[in-house]
């Protein structure tokens, strides 16, 4: 007889957590205004298909921003390294802030040539461009062409490096695993 007075006091406790824990003012709660970006028409990212060429791929953010990523493997490097700023468009060619001077021209459906200027240096690239991720809640907030390819982590604690490694989108949970014992 105690064990179902506990049980039934227990159920009407549960009861009444289920009705409390939803509410009407839920629905109520300002979602962000997400504005249209500067840069919609100049949106996009090339990947470089010259041979042997130091850059990998160059992208233009509806946001503004450039991202040019330096090839690794040319470099002589373990990761690629990111070069990133402001653009602004002059006529038919981007002004890479603190970099230089991009001009794209088409040369057919598919492919681009890219005349990139850095430090009085002129590279002329051919590139195809990058497929463009849908736009939803979550890529709005982020470059539409960017997608999580590789993740690495670095764990410090107290000055003392604890962990470092790198994981794909397909063994972020086995980098996850490992790092939890380290702190």
């Amino acid at each position: 007889m105690r064990h179902s007075q506990f049980l039934v006091a227990g159920l009407l406790a549960l009861t009444t957590l289920s009705f409390t824990a939803c509410s009407s003012s839920d629905d109520d709660v300002e979602k962000p205004i997400i504005e249209q970006p500067s840069h919609v028409a100049d949106a996009a990212r090339y990947k470089v298909t010259t041979f042997g060429s130091t850059w990998k791929s160059i992208e233009l953010s509806e946001g503004g921003r450039y991202f040019i990523v330096k090839n690794a493997s040319i470099l002589g490097t373990k990761d690629d390294e990111i070069l990133s700023g402001s653009y602004e468009k002059k006529g038919d060619s981007y002004v890479l802030n603190g970099f230089g001077e991009l001009t794209i021209t088409p040369i057919n459906k598919s492919s681009y040539s890219l005349q990139l200027t850095n430090k009085g240096k002129v590279s002329k690239l051919t590139a195809e461009k990058a497929g463009v991720l849908p736009s939803d809640k979550n890529t709005d907030y982020l470059c539409r062409t960017w997608k999580f390819s590789q993740l690495h982590l670095t764990v410090s604690y107290d000055g003392k490096q604890v962990y470092d490694g790198t994981a794909t989108t397909t063994s972020f949970n086995d980098v996850k695993k490992r790092s939890e014992g380290c702190y």
